[in-house]
Formats: C-alpha cells, sequence, structure tokens
C-alpha cells in the first residue's frame, strides 16, 4: 500500500436517499481518486449529481465514476438491464436499461470515463417483473417498484441466472435462457413470459459492450488487484442503506442487495467505511416500519425544501426525525477499527426548522427499552420512540449555502453537527463527521479535517 492510498466504502445510514453517490464525487474529487465501484443493487437505485448546473443521475453504473479521467466499475453482484423496460406494476412508467443508461450520460456530458463490466453480472428481464408483480398483488407485498430485482436474485440463487458473460456466447446463452424458462416453468410459476423471448436484447447488450470504446468486459476481481497494486485509490459507491440490507434490514421490507459492505467483489486489507446520513433528518419509500415519520404538514415542507423524490421512480419520499437508533445499529457494522468517519449532507434543508433526535425505541408489548434495532428486525414494528427519550437537536435560520469553512456556519449550525456525533459515538468506536454538505453543487461542502 502506497503512501496517501486508500480504499473506503460509501454506504447509507437509514433507508436511502442519503446522498450517497454526490457524497462519493465530493470525496472522489476532494482525494484525487480514480476508480469508483458499484457492487450490488440494480437499477432500483439512483444517484444524482449537479455538474456544471447539470442535474446527471445514474442507476446501474456509479455516478462518481463518471467523473472526467474516472473508471466506473460494475461488479459480479449487480444486477442490469440490458435495455429498458416498460414497468408491469407502474405502466407507462420504464425501467432504465444499461445501454440507454450510459447515452444519456455521454449525451449529458460525461464523455472522458471508462465503464468496466465484470461478466458474472446478472441480467434483469420482464418475465422477473411480472413475477414480482404476482407478489406484490398477493398478501406478503412488500411495497416494491416491480422493477424485478428480488426475482433476478432468487434466479441467481437457484443457479438458473443469465450472466453477461453468456450474452458473448450464443451457445452458452440458449443453455442460459433454457435453464431460466425450465425453473420459470416447473418451480417460480409466476409468469407466462418466456425469457428466451428476449434473447436479441441480450446479444445487443453483448454488441454494444463490444461496439462501445468507453465500455469493456473484464474480470472485476483481477482489475481491482492490479489498480490497487499499481497504488491506484478505490472508493466503493454501494447502492440503497442499511434499512433495505437483506441480511441486516427491516426484513421482509428491503430490496434483495448487502448495501453496507461489498459483498461479492475484491477489496484491499484496511478499507474502511464512511457511512451516509443525512443531518437532522431521515426519509424513505415504500411499506414497512417507519419509527419517526413526521405528520403529513412537516412532510410535506421537508419533502418540497429537501426535494425528497425518488431518482428512480420519482416517488415521492416519507420524512421523519432524525433516529440515532437506527444509526447506531448501521454503525455497527462500518469496515475498519476504531474512529468512523461519517459524511452528513443536506445541512442547508434544515434551515429554520426545529429538529429533533429519537435515541430509543420501548417495545409496545414487553416494555423493553433498547438504544440500538432489535436482534430480529422483522419485528420493528412491535417498537415506538420511547416517548422520555427524544431530543431537541441545536437549530439555526441562516442561509448556510455558500459556507465552505467550519467558521462560516453558523453557531446553531455547528452545534447540531456536534450534538449529531456526541448522540452515536461510544468509547469503543468514537464518530467524527468529516464532511458535511451545504448543497446539491460537489463544491458545497465543508471538510472538518477529514481523515479520508
Amino acid at each position: 500500500m502506497k503512501r496517501n492510498q486508500q480504499a473506503r466504502v460509501f454506504s447509507g445510514v437509514h433507508w436511502g436517499d442519503e446522498a450517497k453517490g454526490a457524497t462519493t464525487v465530493r470525496y472522489a474529487r476532494h482525494n484525487k481518486v480514480n476508480i469508483i465501484v458499484r457492487d450490488g443493487g440494480a437499477n432500483n437505485c439512483g444517484h444524482e449529481d449537479l455538474r456544471s448546473g447539470v442535474l446527471l443521475k445514474a442507476h446501474s453504473i456509479p455516478v462518481a465514476g463518471t467523473l472526467p479521467g474516472r473508471t466506473a466499475v460494475v461488479g459480479g453482484t449487480s444486477l442490469i438491464m440490458p435495455r429498458s423496460y416498460d414497468s408491469l406494476l407502474i405502466p407507462g412508467r420504464f425501467r432504465k436499461g444499461l445501454i440507454e443508461e450510459h447515452t444519456e450520460l455521454v449525451a449529458a456530458g460525461c464523455r472522458d470515463f471508462k465503464l468496466v463490466l465484470d461478466g458474472r453480472l446478472n441480467l434483469i428481464l420482464p418475465p422477473d417483473m411480472a413475477m414480482e408483480l404476482v407478489a406484490e398483488s398477493g398478501p406478503f407485498k412488500r411495497g416494491t417498484t416491480g422493477s424485478g430485482v428480488s426475482m433476478a436474485r432468487a434466479r441467481q440463487a437457484l443457479t438458473c441466472g443469465i450472466r453477461l458473460i453468456d450474452c458473448f456466447d450464443p451457445i452458452a446463452l440458449n443453455e442460459a435462457l433454457a435453464r431460466a424458462d425450465w425453473y420459470r416453468q416447473n418451480v417460480l410459476q409466476g409468469t407466462t413470459l418466456a425469457y428466451a423471448s428476449y434473447r436479441d436484447d441480450l446479444l445487443r447488450l453483448a454488441e454494444w459492450v463490444t461496439e462501445t470504446h468507453q465500455v469493456r468486459l473484464e474480470d472485476a476481481d483481477r482489475f481491482l488487484q492490479t489498480s490497487w497494486t499499481e497504488g491506484e485509490s478505490i472508493y466503493y459507491e454501494m447502492p440503497q442503506s442499511h434499512g433495505l440490507c437483506m441480511l441486516r434490514g427491516s426484513v421482509p421490507f428491503t430490496t434483495a442487495s448487502f448495501p453496507t459492505q461489498p459483498a461479492g467483489i475484491w477489496y484491499p486489507s484496511g478499507i474502511r467505511s464512511i457511512p451516509v446520513f443525512k443531518a437532522g433528518y431521515v426519509t424513505r419509500v415504500g411499506m414497512g416500519p417507519f419509527l419517526t415519520r413526521h405528520s403529513a404538514e412537516q412532510e410535506a415542507a421537508m419533502r418540497k425544501a429537501g426535494g425528497e423524490f425518488g431518482v428512480s421512480t420519482g416517488r415521492d419520499r416519507d420524512t421523519g426525525d432524525w433516529d440515532a437508533v437506527h444509526t447506531r445499529s448501521a454503525l455497527d457494522s462500518a469496515l475498519g477499527d476504531g474512529l468512523i468517519e461519517v459524511a452528513a449532507t443536506k445541512l442547508d434543508v434544515l434551515r429554520g426548522t426545529h429538529p429533533r433526535a429519537c435515541t430509543a425505541y420501548v417495545n409496545t408489548r414487553t416494555g423493553e427499552i433498547v438504544d440500538r434495532w432489535p436482534n430480529n428486525p422483522a419485528r420493528l414494528g412491535d417498537y415506538i420512540p420511547d416517548p422520555a427519550a427524544w431530543v431537541k437537536l441545536p437549530w439555526f435560520t441562516e442561509d448556510v449555502t455558500d459556507a465552505r469553512t467550519w467558521d462560516d456556519l453558523p453557531q446553531g449550525a455547528q452545534e447540531l453537527i456536534l450534538a449529531t456525533e456526541t448522540l452515536i459515538s461510544t468509547p469503543e468506536r468514537p464518530v467524527r463527521i468529516g464532511s458535511v454538505s451545504v448543497g446539491q453543487e460537489s463544491s458545497a461542502v465543508i471538510w472538518r479535517d477529514a481523515t479520508a
């Protein structure tokens, strides 16, 4: 490992939409990191970056990887669509395909980046979306957007996934399609749509990868190992967040991914997490328990102030008070020993508000009080915020969007950041907020002598 070489994982603390993509962009620019990895997730996850007045939206590609001179790597545990398909659950809304996503990013000005695709990437196709529609019509619906992610992930586990590398070999592709259709007919039994019907789309994807000079098929593990050996730093821009993790999240209301840590791709020893959360409030979409949710009036105001609408779906985000209990649980899985550096975003949205934090839950059946999520997150709905454990956070009325140093912030904003650190620090793992964003542009950030 060379001097100043670093490997960092940018993961969301709460329910997603914490501005992880924009945060990774800021750190990549600040520390001149050239390789950005997306590991896990699918095109149902969107990351934005306001760049020179243009709002970029990425779905399967890490948005920080589209910076000039960077290489974006999409790891093998991610899921992609070969092209855009109409949503079966929400007619008229298209799910973004990789080809269209890349084309739009290039058209928006992202012309000087390379895209490395791991051949082990699995493909989402309309039969997956159709089976998810069946699941969302039943008694155990989870409030998904019908993107087909969970069914494609299930096929992967059943060894009947269709991989990107298969698309380059007609024999392998025919075998993969036949296997997927046999499982569809005999095991999954959720749709009459045949995977084989989309063979041409898959062949076209392979053709596009071959013909597009910015894009190449490569073993992502070997690429990252070689890059690290040559002295390159690597950032991992993770999708979704802790609350939606299929391992650690509020099962069953989760996505089909492991968004807190790299799960299926190489990473170097000594890697550290930089968890990301919104300062002073949280948001989420979909179904499931949301213990600190605002009143309808508060929610409308915060949604407008923060632009809280889904990047991929356009759905209204629900908003709530800041949740220290959830935050502590998420930080328990942060990679690295000792001090945890975190990134706080959207401080500017809190202007004129009176934020508060939930610091403990109480079980409505047993009376148990907890300062972290229950061991079985599926029982999260048994809890409510402990009425005695609300903490009023410091507040401010000044406009902070032009602040670029710690001293530029008004006293109330400084005190809010320091109070937040205190709520989530422990003697074993103190927390320091290393950066605070005060606007959408990449330059709208305050660095607090970040160790990252």
